[in-house]
């Protein structure tokens, strides 16, 4: 079998059913999750296990921020956009790709949420503040802004179009706010409860 044998996939059209978005979503944080162990002897940092709780409460953070886009009819996620613009035809209309942005949407929300007790723990915060409620959910807001702030960078460079109203704004704070809270809430999970049982 030569490489020329080896069949293309089309990343646009894997994520288009219920099923393949599913399975998508599962085989890409595997997948990360997975180059992150194989990294942990390069960079001389093992992977702790708070960093997967950290991945379980940012697929629950993005996918309740997705539910409230849906539930109050903010239109689809700004991952949407940037899939039809970046990994599709880049002339599609985000409408076509609602389930694709979805995944995409979910995929960096795990990825953040796994980013999110590394990076306290490497600011010098302690883990029974980033780890343990109540504190947990203060640490939440702080990472909740700091996701919007990187998102409105986003905007500002282009790479997320969104109109700059002050409703608009107003939502998309209140949508990274929801997130980091439900991130938070997870990971503030671990040290009363979950370190005892893993």
């Amino acid at each position: 079998m030569s490489v020329t044998d080896i069949p293309s996939i089309d990343l646009g059209e894997h994520p288009e059913t219920r099923t393949g978005l599913l399975t998508a979503t599962v085989i890409s944080i595997l997948w990360v999750v997975a180059v992150r162990i194989g990294l942990a002897p390069v960079i001389n940092d093992p992977v702790n296990l708070v960093t997967y709780v950290g991945v379980i409460g940012g697929i629950l953070g993005a996918a309740g921020m997705l539910a409230v886009l849906r539930w109050q009819d903010l239109g689809h996620s700004p991952a949407t956009q940037v899939w039809a613009n970046y990994l599709a035809d880049g002339e599609g209309n985000p409408t076509e790709y609602v389930r694709q942005g979805t995944y995409l949407h979910l995929l960096y929300g795990a990825v953040a949420g796994g980013v999110y007790p590394r990076l306290f723990y490497l600011l010098g915060i302690r883990a029974d503040l980033y780890a343990t409620l109540p504190w947990s959910l203060a640490v939440g807001i702080a990472f909740g802004l700091l996701a919007f702030v990187v998102a409105m960078g986003l905007v500002a460079v282009g790479v997320i179009e969104m109109d700059v109203d002050g409703q608009r704004v107003g939502a998309f704070l209140s949508l990274h706010l929801l997130y980091g809270l439900v991130v938070s809430a997870v990971v503030g999970l671990y040290v009363p409860v979950l370190s005892g049982v893993l």
